[in-house]
């Protein structure tokens, strides 16, 4: 009998992004699934320190601009093999790979893990000036803009709190232990 796959996409594998898919990872090998982690890396060939050896992992090294993040997202794609198809992050370095890999949720099963509000949140702290300032930064909120209307292919969606299951439906999976009831 044929090993079921996972592949699973997370946008930045140079830094702590692949945090969040790591007990995704381990749970689905507890289940049997051989994994793929696929991302890209920005500047460097590394995986982040603490998790290098943790997978297989598929990278493609990349610029932190948008155009390189579409480019590279495509070939990313193709070097995919899963049964069932993970996107961590509604973003281009992740989600949209994930589309294109699933054949936008129709021949494979598309699962999207949203952690963050990625249409606001990079900003909010830096001010909107720099949506400006970095206007081909692959995480601009203008680009996930157009990006997440496509949510609504994604078979599964997995969230880390209540109001992102507000935004994207879903079920509330913590990064750890509850600490508001």
């Amino acid at each position: 009998m044929t090993k079921k796959k996972a592949s699973l996409f997370v946008h930045d594998l140079s830094g702590n992004p692949i945090v969040r898919a790591y007990p995704f990872g381990k749970a689905l090998e507890a289940m049997g699934y051989e994994v793929e982690i696929l991302g890209l890396t920005y500047n460097t060939d590394e995986i982040y320190e603490p998790y290098k050896d943790a997978f297989n992992y598929k990278t493609i090294r990349s610029y932190l601009d948008i155009r390189w993040v579409i480019i590279n997202s495509r070939k990313l794609a193709k070097m995919a093999t899963g049964d069932i198809v993970f996107a961590f992050k509604p973003v281009w370095g992740s989600f949209f790979p994930a589309l294109i890999y699933s054949g936008f949720g129709i021949k494979r099963k598309l699962i999207l893990d949203a952690e963050d509000n990625e249409l606001y949140d990079t900003y909010i702290g830096n001010g909107w000036k720099n949506l400006f300032k970095n206007k081909f930064y692959p995480i601009n909120p203008v680009y996930n803009k157009i990006l997440h209307p496509l949510t609504f292919l994604v078979k599964r969606k997995t969230v880390v709190c209540e109001s992102l299951r507000k935004r994207y439906g879903g079920t509330i999976i913590l990064h750890g232990p509850d600490h508001q009831k």
